[in-house]
């Protein structure tokens, strides 16, 4: 991909964004719909931070998305088999 066709497609976020609220917008849902079709089989997802629409894109396919502090993944992963994870939805994306 070339600078301007990245400008381009930045621009067209923006402006989706802008419109449909971040995160929210036809083409933030088309690119959510991906990502969870190559993870349709799972029932939660750690992560350390998503944006608002992704959240809510993962959790209506019935994937619970679970952000977390923890910086390694092994230790993330043990803590959530142990049930010691704790959910920081503060760590979602508004803007």
């Amino acid at each position: 991909m070339r600078h301007s066709d990245f400008v381009g497609h930045e621009e067209h976020l923006q402006h989706e964004e802008h419109t449909h609220g971040h995160g929210f917008g036809l083409g933030a849902q088309h690119r959510h719909g991906q990502m969870i079709q190559s993870i349709a089989d799972c029932q939660v997802l750690i992560a350390g931070g998503m944006g608002a629409g992704a959240y809510e894109s993962l959790r209506t396919s019935g994937i619970r998305p679970l952000l977390t502090d923890v910086r390694l993944i092994d230790d993330a992963v043990r803590s959530f088999i142990e049930n010691r994870l704790k959910d920081h939805y503060e760590l979602i994306h508004r803007t």
